[in-house]
């Protein structure tokens, strides 16, 4: 039985053949002169990898603007290398297609067309991975950094969508990394958007603490059924500081809706004008829709949720549709906000 086809064998003993008569030419040159012209050779070599370099950034840069991004490759600046800083001219909501555009044009511009050209010997010096920072018009607004590993990019992706092997898990952009890069965030710059921000990360932590309440409440009854007392008393402690933590998210997301409904202004005229706030309407929709596992009393400001245990597991998939929605709003908030300040300048 043949694995592998005849016509493949033939290509990569072709390859082999050539690499080594390469390195036979090379050889014979090296020795015929008496091994004198070493550091000829390496100068020779630097200035190859320099000028692939040059070429590498060129090409990289016309297939981003081709795309419509703007971008500046950090090398060797405080500290840092081998950084994509990728400006955006608007407020993008399909970061999978901006994503796709990054890796497609690193593919182009990274394409390898010999197995044993230079080229991919400096890539893979130099680019083990390839960190991405998108700017969105000029400043930073999701505070990520995301990483393209070399191999992926290498190998190539037919594929329509991003697969997880393509794109490593984003990593949270600290202010101390923005600084040396002397870049900016709009959160700074626009108080509401600093706000919604906060209320992202506190209700993603309060879809991380309803799952820990889910999977205690399982080691709950395996407890009683051993009747451990003490793991009894410490796993209900946590169930019980989980669930306020719970119930003070849920209250400063409703209190974060409030202040929206009461600080923007949704007549229909306005809205007409400014698509945005429809957006941002539809997300505070979304979000009353599924942030409480019951009917909300609309008597009361404060909500204390008390739940069943499979309340919670339905809830659980449905606080999923809470952290789409407070992203939606976060993105038409930005864009509203972003071209309301620019009208005011």
């Amino acid at each position: 039985m043949n694995y592998v086809s005849e016509d493949e064998l033939n290509r990569l003993e072709k390859e082999e053949r050539r690499f080594y008569h390469l390195t036979s030419l090379l050889w014979k040159k090296f020795a015929n002169d008496k091994f004198k012209p070493y550091q000829k050779i390496e100068n020779s070599v630097y200035k190859e990898m320099r000028n692939i370099e040059k070429r590498l950034h060129s090409s990289l840069v016309n297939e981003l603007k081709n795309r419509d991004l703007e971008t500046n490759l950090v090398k060797n600046q405080n500290g840092l290398n081998n950084i994509l800083i990728v400006d955006y001219k608007n407020i993008f909501l399909n970061e999978e297609k901006i994503l796709k555009d990054i890796f497609n044009a690193l593919q182009n511009a990274f394409k390898i067309e010999e197995q044993f050209d230079f080229k991919k010997l400096y890539l893979e010096q130099n680019y083990t991975k390839i960190n991405v920072i998108i700017l969105e018009c000029g400043k930073i607004l999701n505070s990520v950094m995301y990483s393209f590993p070399l191999y992926r990019v290498l190998e190539g992706n037919n594929n329509n969508k991003l697969s997880f092997l393509d794109l490593m898990m984003p990593v949270y952009l600290e202010d101390s990394l923005i600084k040396k890069l002397n870049l900016e965030k709009w959160t700074t710059s626009i108080p509401d958007l600093n706000y919604t921000e906060k209320i992202m990360f506190k209700l993603s932590e309060c879809y991380n603490y309803i799952s820990h309440v889910i999977q205690f409440k399982y080691l709950e009854e395996l407890i009683q059924n051993k009747e451990d007392t003490v793991g009894l008393n410490i796993t209900q402690e946590y169930i019980n500081s989980a669930t306020d933590l719970i119930n003070k998210r849920v209250q400063l997301c409703i209190d974060y809706c409030s202040y929206l409904l009461n600080s923007l202004d949704f007549s229909e005229n306005n809205i007409k004008e400014n698509a945005e706030l429809q957006e941002i309407f539809n997300g505070i929709e979304v979000i009353y829709t599924n942030l409480l596992p019951t009917e909300m009393d609309n008597q009361t400001e404060d909500y204390n949720i008390k739940l069943n245990f499979e309340e919670m597991e339905n809830w659980y998939n449905d606080f999923f549709h809470v952290l789409d929605g407070i992203y939606h709003i976060y993105k038409h908030l930005a864009s509203y906000k972003i071209k309301t300040n620019t009208m005011d300048r």
